[in-house]
C-alpha cells in the first residue's frame, strides 16, 4: 500500500489521468498506460468512481470522495485500515486493496467482476449461506488498535433526523408518523456495541457474486468497530425490503406472503450460515429481540433511501414503514415468523 502526504487542496480525478496514476503507482507499465485497449468507465455513485479494464483481462476499481475534506479523507484512510487489517487476518471475500494515494485521497482495488447478490440467479441458497458465514468470520476477527469506529446509522445519530429532513423530507415524514421508529433508533444508539469489526452497509449492491460462485464484500466505507447486529439486520432487512418493493412495483395480485417466501427462505439460510460459524459469545449477544429490531430499523433505512428526490409518499414507503412498525412492536416473535427459531 502506497501512502502519501495529503496536500491542502485535492483535485477530483478525471479519466484521462488515471492511466498515468496507475503507472506511477507501479500497477501498470507505461506501455499499457498508453495502450488503446485500456478501457475506463466512470460510474455514478456518491463517490467519484472508475472501472479500469485491462486488455488482457482484470483491472482496477478506483474510488475518491466526491466532496473532499478532512472527514472524507479520514474515511478513505479508515477504509484502507479496515480492509488491510482484514486481509492480514485472512478473511476471504475481500477485493484486494492495491494502493492508497493520499495526494488525491484515492483507493485502488482489484476490479471485482460478477453480479450483485440476488434471489433469481445461480444458486442463491449457497450464496446467502456464504454471506452469513463470511459475516460470522468477520465478527470473530480480533480488532486492531488503530481501526476506526463505524458510524451509527444516520437516524441513530443526534443530528441525523435534521440532516435527512433536508435530503429525504418525504420519506422522513412517513417514518415520523409513528414515534416507534424514532424510539427504535434511539434504542439502537443507546445499546450500540463497538466490540466487533463490521462492514456497516450490508445490502445486495455491496455483495458481488463472481463467476466462480464466491462472494465478495465491496464498499467498506462504513466499516470499523461496531455492532454486529446491524450487519445482520441490514442483510435481512434489505433482502426483505427489496422483495417487498419488487412486489409493489409489479402490482402483483398474489398475497404478499406468497411473494415473500423466497426472501424469507434466503434470510433464514443467511442466518443459518451465520450461526454455523459464529462464536458462542457472539450468539449470546445477538438476541431474537435485538436482531428483530435491527431488521426493522434496516427496513426503515431502506424507506429513507427510497425517498431521495421523491415529491410525495409512495405505496412502497407506506407499506414498508408499516412492516417495520409491526416488527418493532413484537421484534422477537416477528423475527421468528420471518426466519424460524433464533436463540432467545
Amino acid at each position: 500500500i502506497e501512502c502519501r502526504t495529503t496536500p491542502s487542496a485535492i483535485e477530483p480525478l478525471s479519466a484521462p489521468e488515471l492511466p498515468y496514476l496507475l503507472e506511477e503507482l507501479g500497477l501498470i507499465t507505461l506501455g499499457e498506460a498508453l495502450h488503446p485497449g485500456l478501457r475506463i468507465l466512470e460510474l455514478t455513485s456518491r463517490n467519484v468512481t472508475f472501472r479500469v479494464c485491462r486488455a488482457q483481462g482484470g483491472g482496477f476499481f478506483i474510488k475518491q470522495p466526491r466532496h473532499i475534506g478532512a472527514a472524507t479523507i479520514a474515511k478513505i484512510h479508515g477504509e484502507a485500515a479496515v480492509t488491510g487489517h482484514l486481509s492480514g487476518a485472512g478473511l476471504e471475500g475481500l477485493p484486494a486493496l492495491l494502493a492508497v494515494d493520499s495526494r488525491c485521497a484515492a483507493l485502488v482495488y482489484e476490479l471485482v467482476e460478477g453480479r450483485h447478490l440476488g434471489l433469481g440467479e445461480g444458486d442463491p441458497a449457497h450464496h446467502f449461506r456464504q454471506l452469513g458465514a463470511t459475516l460470522a468470520r468477520l465478527h470473530r476477527i480480533n480488532a486492531g488498535a488503530e481501526l476506526p469506529v463505524s458510524d451509527l446509522p444516520v437516524l441513530a445519530r443526534p443530528e441525523g433526523w435534521r440532516e435527512m429532513g433536508a435530503s429525504s423530507p418525504v420519506a422522513l415524514a412517513v417514518l415520523a408518523r409513528d414515534r416507534a421508529i424514532r424510539e427504535g433508533f434511539d434504542w439502537l444508539a443507546d445499546s450500540w456495541r463497538g466490540d466487533a469489526i463490521i462492514h456497516g452497509d450490508i445490502k445486495p449492491s455491496n455483495v458481488m457474486v463472481g463467476a466462480d460462485g464466491a462472494i465478495r464484500l465491496i464498499d467498506w466505507e462504513l466499516g470499523g468497530l461496531g455492532d454486529p447486529r446491524w450487519d445482520l439486520g441490514m442483510a435481512a432487512g434489505y433482502l426483505l425490503s427489496e422483495a417487498i418493493y419488487a412486489h409493489i412495483l409489479r402490482d402483483d395480485e398474489r398475497p404478499l406472503s406468497d411473494c415473500l417466501s423466497s426472501a424469507r427462505e434466503m434470510t433464514a439460510v443467511l442466518l443459518d450460515g451465520y450461526r454455523a460459524q459464529a462464536s458462542g459469545k457472539a450468539m449470546e449477544a445477538i438476541s431474537a429481540s435485538g436482531l428483530g429490531r435491527a431488521t426493522a430499523l434496516a427496513i426503515a433505512q431502506f424507506v429513507l433511501a427510497l425517498g431521495r428526490g421523491a415529491q410525495r409518499p409512495t405505496q412502497a414507503m407506506i407499506r414498508l414503514t408499516q412492516i417495520a412498525l409491526n416488527l418493532l412492536a413484537r421484534p422477537a416473535d416477528g423475527l421468528r415468523t420471518l426466519v424460524g427459531e433464533w436463540p432467545a
